[in-house]
């Protein structure tokens, strides 16, 4: 992404692929589970993942970019106003990383609790979880397109209040209408992540950007893992109504993080040589 001309529209591309990834778990695990069993859920993937790592290992080309500058930041903001943006980098990720990986990881399960008047097939759910995964990794395409005409704030202010009303009422529904607002949950979350990205992207100079990007993963990363064993604390708390309003409140932190972003002086991006 160092060397992006059009930094959102990259972004965006690389959350589609990487999330068109967790929607072909949820199928791929719901259709072997049910024909092969659990096991077999577990060692194909597992064994398709490591032949397919050692195939690009063998075929990626090593690219020479001694001679190559990276972009520019592609806006700035006023040096006083720099803590701002931190802070608002630190929030959302927190906030939004917890989310995140909370989702991927929970949505499977309350769809088997909360689907069974429509189905009790593994398989089925599965590709209704994929389905609703693939709006979530199309919203990142969508989002970074509009990242690169308008300025961070203007895009993450709506897509801020998405999330927390969207999850507190996922967490009394059921069948139909929990589908809908699970769409509008990974619509959300999604397109967070590319507004995260995008924010590092943005605002930080070629010299600092590969340090600003591995302590946004350091964090991040680190709350993801952390969101695994919250979700089964908040379960045992008070099953899904709980997890899901817990992560609601959570998120309403995004939007404090939205409103504290600065306003931007855009800058023209240079062609990358």
């Amino acid at each position: 992404m160092s060397y992006a001309d059009k930094l959102g529209r990259e972004m965006g591309l690389n959350g589609v692929w990487g999330n068109l990834g967790v929607a072909s778990s949820a199928l791929a695990t719901g259709v072997i589970g049910q024909y092969l069993g659990w096991r077999y859920a577990f060692i194909i993937p597992g064994v398709l993942t490591v032949l397919l790592g050692i195939v690009f290992a063998l075929s990626v080309v090593h690219e020479d970019r001694k001679g190559t500058k990276q972009a520019a930041a592609q806006a700035r903001v006023a040096k006083k106003d720099m803590w701002r943006v931190i802070l608002a980098l630190l929030i959302v990720v927190i906030a939004i990383s917890t989310t995140f990986n909370a989702v991927t990881v929970a949505l499977p399960k309350l769809f088997a609790e909360r689907l069974a008047d429509l189905t009790r097939s593994p398989a089925l759910l599965g590709v209704i979880a994929a389905s609703v995964y693939v709006f979530g990794a199309m919203t990142q395409y969508t989002i970074g397109k509009l990242l690169d005409h308008h300025s961070l704030k203007t895009v993450a202010l709506p897509l801020s209040f998405m999330l927390a009303p969207f999850l507190y009422l996922a967490a009394t529904l059921s069948d139909l209408p929990l589908i809908l607002v699970s769409i509008g949950i990974v619509m959300g979350a999604f397109g967070q992540v590319t507004v995260n990205d995008a924010m590092v992207g943005k605002y930080t100079s070629e010299e600092w950007r590969s340090r600003a990007y591995a302590v946004r993963y350091f964090v991040g990363f680190t709350a993801a893992g952390a969101s695994v064993g919250l979700v089964a604390w908040l379960y045992e708390q008070g099953g899904f109504v709980t997890m899901l309003r817990a992560f609601a409140a959570l998120c309403l932190l995004a939007i404090a993080a939205a409103i504290i972003l600065p306003r931007e002086i855009r800058t023209a991006a240079p062609q990358v040589n």
